[in-house]
């Protein structure tokens, strides 16, 4: 479990799964070479397909590929209050199974007295981070809100490999004695210039080479911009029962960018497709998932007992 504090100690701005990497069991690597923008996480030896990540217990894995995309969460740690990491087969208690580990992330609770934060850093490699954040009570009402804005950015140690991240959340909190609401909507767009290819093990040597050799060229990027939508109530039933219900919206929409010295072009089904020189694709994809997590907890004397469920409705489109 990693707490408010730790995650502070942490987090320095780099990608998510660079940051969880930094944990017991786990290796991450980025294709920037130096933690920014596109980042992979073991744990255990298990990919990031055989993880199950959650944002409130909202699945982050994509449903179609079961993959975790967190270059769409610039910043994200920052307003974090608690990081769970189970290593090993994960239970149902966490929704979709995972042979490698769970990592549970759970956003932090509002202020409720007018509050702000804004933090500046700079680093190496043209690496920079701007976090503003400020909340409190609305009034004398039970609502609490909280705004936040950040954009992250690195020329990354191999050249090209840029990233720039813009991320945005708005917050409310509603609290009375036997019920507790949660409203959440953040995201961001994202512009990465590709370089997922690695460079030959004769040339890892050679700190010139090793920062230079990029297989893809400048302008084959990736573009997606992907807000997520959460709606939480945590209702006490009885003095031992409490149900918790989770409703959810993710709409994502992006195209990635590659060049081909020499495409087959074939637009209209011919036997024989025409070759078009030094040609760009631009491949669109887009998501829309829609989700609902009812769950209820019984304590008792001997421990709590949890049972839920996972609806979901998700269409995607290449």
């Amino acid at each position: 479990d990693l707490d408010q504090d730790a995650i502070r100690d942490l987090n320095v701005g780099q990608d998510l799964s660079t940051l969880l990497g930094e944990t017991m069991n786990a290796y991450s690597y980025s294709d920037s070479g130096n933690g920014y923008g596109y980042s992979y996480l073991r744990i255990r030896g298990f990919d990031q397909t055989r993880i199950a990540v959650n944002v409130n217990g909202v699945p982050l894995n994509t449903p179609e590929s079961h993959q975790v995309y967190t270059i769409d969460l610039g910043d994200f740690a920052t307003g974090l209050g608690l990081i769970q990491i189970q290593r090993g087969p994960g239970t149902a208690l966490y929704g979709s199974p995972a042979v490698g580990g769970v990592v549970s992330l759970e956003t932090a609770n509002l202020p409720t007295a007018a509050t702000g934060n804004l933090e500046m850093t700079v680093g190496s490699f043209g690496t920079s981070r701007l976090s503003l954040s400020y909340g409190g009570a609305i009034g004398k009402s039970p609502w609490a809100y909280s705004v936040r804005a950040a954009h992250v950015e690195s020329n990354g140690y191999r050249t090209p490999s840029w990233s720039r991240q813009t991320f945005a959340q708005i917050a409310f909190e509603r609290f009375d004695p036997t019920s507790v609401w949660r409203i959440l909507l953040f995201g961001g767009p994202e512009e990465t210039q590709l370089a997922y290819y690695g460079v030959p093990y004769q040339d890892l040597g050679n700190p010139v080479a090793r920062r230079s050799i990029a297989p893809l060229i400048p302008g084959e990027t990736d573009n997606f911009f992907q807000p997520q939508l959460q709606v939480m109530n945590d209702r006490r039933l009885a003095q031992t029962l409490m149900m918790k219900n989770t409703v959810y919206a993710i709409f994502g929409n992006g195209y990635f960018r590659q060049f081909a010295a020499s495409l087959p072009y074939d637009p209209l089904g011919e036997r024989v497709p025409t070759t078009v020189d030094n040609a760009w694709t631009e491949r669109a994809v887009g998501n829309r998932q829609i989700g609902w997590i009812p769950r209820i907890a019984w304590s008792h004397d001997r421990g709590e007992l949890t049972a839920g469920l996972e609806l979901m409705l998700h269409r995607g489109r290449h």
